[in-house]
């Protein structure tokens, strides 16, 4: 198998008898192990008269099997071990993925082994589970992707899987009795599930004959089969669905334009990468640009090019816009101007240099990628394998070996308006169907004569051009020798309103770094109106950047600004060689306004579009955002911020311009592959370029104090049907052991918490627990979101398992040893990634926590826990002794049973300006 010349993991392609096809991957640096199953059998598979089945079915496989009976007991393993379990059905594939500590992970394959070999298909369990499903259908009710994604389904070909209802519902599900489902499961089961069917991959820091052996155990009893799966689908569309027009309306306050073109499939091209190419340069946002265009005609503010549906003998490419209000006056322009572009790339398309520079970009991104989560990549590689040869599974993502003009041709041919489908999402849109199953409103009809006549001869826009060469790639990529006594952080600049920070990589050996720049303002940080003034700002500048360095992120010279709680910061990342100089260039760039009051107007209706939309997220989502606003000083409330900024002038975004470069405090870290020279350097143009800025104080960011104080409750108002609630735990302290003891408990509960709410009281899709610290002061959160049951009994039935499950801890007594060294080895885990390190110390920074060992420090901690800590902890918080709780609350379409007891909040400013906080 091809791999990086950088890459020091090892490799193993196995097919066992049975024809398993296992891709094993060793590294030795794990933390932890992690194993991926793909089935050739998603959505698409389903029998028509019980759409959803596959859906269902990768629900019942973790109900219990022949060998581990209990119901969601491979997630009480998983958790036990410091692990996650989860799967996802989709159109041609199924996928099951877990990861868990190394030391358990033959435990899990094994576990994963009997799951998807010997189910039990229970009669009562699949009875509940159906509940489940639907559930799960009726959350995403009013969901505006799902809702246009039904839409999409109803207007391709009917005979195409694709139009399949993918979820299933009680509708589909329970029309059929019990026993007539379970042996359609069982059909569905015994036919797709077999081992020339599924494709493995493990990544584990064990060695690779060990993990080959038990593969080889484990495995060895899926059923040999001669199944071959059938992907001869028919035509995805037929000729009346091309060259049309389809109007949607949405539920949120979106206005978007997609132009989709059906092209032929393209998996066989992932060599050549043609339709990559393409996206390359129609979704570039540089000078010349389709955006730049739409922004300087108040048409759109976002473009992005390349996305949409695909699978084995189809693909759909995206262009998605956000559309203006003016926009949607001006839907043929815009779609005119794409032809224009499309008739300019044709035009250039043969220049040699274009692929040459994309084919040094993926070369790059090969050679010098970074490694992401194991879970994701074993998921990953997994469904790779039905797709792509085992030599090239490693590499396929960036492989650009067999640069294909021709082929570019072809698809860019495919690019015309008869095949072409028109998707304008429009709150006004005036439509005269509604889709099945989510009740979307829409419209289609075909592009007039006129229509097509104009797209095919499209008069050309003389400001747009195709990208210039890329000025910013990388030319050193050679790691610079190591200082050893850099190896960590430590001040190179310390002064009363400045400071730089600077640590050498020692660890991953890549010509890259990250560079952060923070200013807080004390008062910008304790202003409504200059907090919101500061948001549109940023989004303003970070505009003005990407439209001026859109080349260099392409290039991996990449730039986020961001606004926090004391002012914003500055981050770039990616290649080392001329990232500093590139910082620099940035900042200065920030000392000066670059805006226009048309970009000021469509920045602030984005912005006021995203708060309003944001007044629509499902009950859950808000409750967990309000529980930010409520404990964090400099936090507010989306319903506080709206109104600011339909006030806000461009006058204003001049003022807190002025206020954020006034009487600042600066702090910096610059961590990777430089020199303490060129470190200094820095450090010396920041000293001397901000001298007049940097005299500020460092902004505390100080939390809401619960403890001992009442039981605090709050509702949200939702506009969605579901009831929800949050029952959010304050402890008394946050030293290290409370931290540690806080997540031990988180840890303990999750499992059980979910498989009672969850599985045995169908009370909802859309329950959990989460250790949830604000600025490292510890929380615990439970939640449910419920389409069955009222806000009042949810936060009741939360009560209720806490005090069940904790008033006799002894329960745990079995669990707890391995939950304290999953935790502990969770804590000692080394970071993945620089730019993982580099987040984490620059965090330590910020809070400060100085000697950056805090995760060792709490290692050592959890480690010193005893099962009579775990008990007090629990006493502790079942008697409220100095513990803060607060019920966040949303009532959906239901009334309270009873009233929640508490001591209510209604008014957030004067609750947070009477409160207490902690440093």
């Amino acid at each position: 198998m091809l791999t990086s010349n950088n890459d020091p993991r090892q490799y193993r392609h196995i097919v066992l008898n049975n024809g398993l096809e296992v891709v094993v991957i060793h590294d030795a640096h794990a933390n932890k192990s992690a194993a991926s199953m793909t089935i050739g059998a998603g959505h698409f598979y389903d029998p028509e008269d019980t759409q959803g089945l596959a859906h269902l079915l990768e629900h019942m496989l973790f109900l219990g099997n022949e060998h581990f009976p209990q119901a969601n007991g491979f997630d009480a393993l998983v958790s036990a071990h410091g692990g996650h379990v989860n799967a996802w059905t989709g159109t041609e594939f199924a996928n099951f993925h877990f990861d868990l500590s190394n030391e358990a992970f033959e435990l899990g394959l094994a576990q994963l082994a009997a799951m998807l070999m010997t189910p039990l298909f229970d009669a009562e369990r699949l009875s509940k589970e159906i509940q489940a499903i639907d559930a799960e259908f009726k959350l995403k009710l009013k969901d505006d992707l799902r809702r246009l994604y039904q839409v999409h389904k109803e207007t391709c070909n009917p005979a195409h899987p694709f139009s399949k209802f993918s979820v299933g519902n009680l509708e589909t599900l329970a029309k059929d009795d019990i026993e007539t489902l379970q042996n359609k499961l069982r059909a569905f089961h015994q036919r797709h599930y077999v081992a020339s069917n599924m494709k493995l991959c493990l990544l584990t820091a064990q060695s690779l004959d060990t993990v080959s052996e038990w593969v080889h155990r484990l495995f060895a009893a899926l059923p040999d089969s001669t199944f071959i799966r059938h992907t001869d689908w028919p035509p995805l569309y037929l000729p009346e669905q091309l060259g049309i027009n389809i109007a949607i309306k949405p539920i949120v306050q979106a206005r978007r334009l997609i132009i989709s073109f059906a092209l032929s499939e393209i998996e066989s091209s992932y060599r050549s990468k043609p339709v990559a190419l393409l996206s390359h340069i129609i979704g570039d946002e540089g000078p010349g640009s389709l955006l730049e265009h739409f922004k300087a005609s108040n048409w759109a503010t976002s473009l992005s090019a390349g996305g949409g549906i695909q699978g084995h003998n189809f693909k759909d490419f995206n262009l998605n816009l956000q559309l203006t209000e003016e926009g949607l006056q001006h839907v043929d322009d815009i779609i005119e101007c794409v032809f224009a572009y499309l008739a300019l790339l044709d035009k250039h398309i043969d220049e040699p240099w274009r692929y040459d520079e994309k084919v040094r970009l993926n070369q790059l991104a090969l050679e010098f990628g970074e490694h992401g989560k194991a879970i994701d990549e074993v998921a990953h590689i997994a469904e790779q394998l039905f797709t792509v040869s085992a030599e090239h599974v490693l590499v396929a993502d960036c492989l650009l070996d067999q640069p294909d003009i021709p082929l570019v041709r072809y698809f860019l041919s495919q690019m015309n308006p008869d095949n072409m489908r028109i998707k304008l999402i429009d709150p006004d849109a005036n439509c005269d169907k509604h889709a099945r199953w989510y009740n979307t409103p829409y419209r289609v009809s075909p592009l007039s004569d006129e229509q097509r006549q104009r797209f095919r001869h499209p008069r050309t826009v003389d400001t747009l051009c195709l990208p210039r060469k890329n000025p910013y790639l990388v030319e050193r990529t050679t790691c610079i020798e190591q200082e050893p006594q850099h190896g960590s952080p430590h001040q190179l600049i310390d002064t009363s309103g400045m400071a730089l920070w600077f640590a050498q990589d020692h660890d991953f050996g890549l010509p890259k770094g990250d560079c952060y720049v923070s200013f807080d303002n004390a008062t910008t940080a304790a202003s409504l109106s200059l907090t919101t003034a500061k948001k549109v700002w940023v989004a303003l500048q970070m505009e003005s950047l990407t439209q001026r360095y859109y080349q260099a992120a392409i290039a991996g010279l990449n730039f986020h600004l961001y606004a926090h709680q004391a002012g914003f910061s500055l981050h770039t990342s990616g290649f080392a060689d001329k990232q500093l100089g590139f910082h620099q260039q940035l900042l200065n760039d920030l000392r000066q306004l670059n805006t226009t009051p048309l970009a000021f107007e469509q920045i602030k209706r984005r912005h006021l579009q995203a708060l309003k939309n944001s007044l629509l997220n499902k009950p859950i989502n808000r409750l967990f955002t309000r529980l930010s606003v409520l404990l964090q000083r400099n936090s507010y409330a989306p319903a506080d911020l709206l109104p600011e900024v339909e006030r806000l002038q461009l006058a204003d975004i001049q003022q807190v311009h002025e206020q954020l470069f006034s009487a600042s405090f600066i702090e910096s870290f610059v961590h990777g592959d430089w020199s303490s020279h060129e470190a200094n350097a820095f450090g010396q143009s920041l000293q001397q370029d901000w001298d007049g800025v940097a005299t500020g104080q460092r902004v505390p960011r100080d939390v809401v104090d619960l403890r001992a104080q009442h039981r605090y409750v709050h509702e949200v108002d939702c506009q969605q049907d579901d009831a929800a609630a949050v029952v959010y735990y304050q402890p008394p302290g946050q030293s290290l052991k409370d931290v540690a003891l806080t997540i031990i408990a988180e840890q303990l509960v999750t499992a059980p918490f979910f498989h009672h709410i969850r599985t045995e009281k169908q009370l909802g899709y859309l329950v959990g627990s989460g250790y949830m610290p604000f600025n490292q002061h510890p929380g615990l959160a439970l939640y449910i979101q419920s389409p069955v049951a009222d806000a009042w009994t949810l936060q009741m039935e939360i009560k209720q398992f806490v005090r069940e499950c904790l008033q006799d801890p002894r329960q745990f007594v079995d669990i707890w040893p391995k939950v304290q060294e999953s935790v502990y080895r969770q804590l000692l885990e080394s970071d993945t990634t620089l730019s993982m390190k580099s987040q984490r110390l620059w965090m330590a920074i910020g809070n400060p926590q100085l000697s950056f060992e805090r995760q060792n420090e709490l290692a050592e901690a959890v480690r010193s826990l005893t099962f009579d800590d775990i008990t007090r902890y629990c006493e502790h918080l079942l008697s409220d002794e100095q513990f803060g709780e607060l019920v966040l609350y949303c009532r959906g379409n239901k009334q309270l049973a009873s009233p929640i007891e508490g001591q209510s909040i209604t008014d957030i400013r004067a609750f947070k300006s009477n409160a207490r906080y902690m440093l």
